[in-house]
This record gives structure tokens, sequence and C-alpha cells, in this order.
């Protein structure tokens, strides 16, 4: 979906973003920190979910996030 998570985060001239949800959150932090991938934003906790945004090659953001049980 397209929208804002939150009332601070508005629309930027940084381009867009993607968010991919994946099944074991701390599996793939790990995995992606053995890989030596840029952490834009460390590993939070948000009451739907928890959240990283790391960087691909081109220093675009992505998101991974996990949704927390009960938020479908």
């Amino acid at each position: 979906s397209i929208g804002s998570g939150a009332p601070g985060w508005a629309p930027t001239t940084d381009g867009c973003s993607v968010g991919l949800e994946v099944e074991d959150f701390d599996a793939a932090v790990a995995h992606l920190k053995s890989r030596e991938v840029k952490f834009h934003m460390e590993p939070f906790a948000t009451p739907v979910c928890r959240m990283a945004f790391i960087l691909d090659p081109d220093g675009n953001a992505i998101c991974i996030h996990k949704r927390n049980a009960g938020h479908q």
C-alpha cells in the first residue's frame, strides 16, 4: 500500500521506497549483517511491526519488517 506510516513521515524528494515483509525478522537481520549490508536505520519496534531500513548498493533505502501478532 502507499501511505504515510506516522505524522512525522512526510513525503520527501528522496524518491520512493519499498518495504518487504520477512518471515523471520531476527534471522533476516542477522543474515544481512553477516553479509555486511549497510543499515540506514537499525531494527526498531512500532505498535504494528518490527522494522529496519537497509541500503542497496546504489544507496536506496529498503524497509524490511515483520508484523506483530494480531496485526494483519
